[in-house]
């Protein structure tokens, strides 16, 4: 009875995905191709390049004493935290970005 109950699962499941139609088929082979265009280049980020940010770095301090100053010494030592905040950071940045674009759309919908 398990072998019948398994064989009928196993052929429904294929039956399933071996279903289709011949016309759905021949409309997708003769659909006309969209033309290719030719995307613009896009520009430079704003805040740096993809990755992680070597000029940050402080290789005045060993990995191995001390991780986070060999990583971020350098951006740490020169990135004012803003008074209005806890913390700064590039999630931050690209949050006020977000909520300056938001701000700039919704007003010139308002407009």
């Amino acid at each position: 009875m398990k072998k019948l109950l398994v064989i009928l699962a196993a052929t429904s499941a294929l039956a399933g995905c071996a279903a289709t139609t011949g016309s759905s088929v021949e409309a997708t082979q003769t659909a006309p191709k969209p033309e290719m265009s030719v995307a613009a280049p896009s520009p430079k980020p704003q805040l740096g390049d993809y990755g992680f940010d070597e000029s940050g770095m402080d290789r005045t301090v060993l990995p191995g004493d001390d991780f986070f100053a060999y990583a971020n010494g350098v951006w740490a030592k020169n990135t004012d935290i803003p008074a209005d905040r806890s913390n700064y950071g590039m999630f931050t940045a690209l949050d006020d970005l977000s909520k300056k674009r938001t701000r700039e759309l919704l007003e010139s919908a308002k407009a």
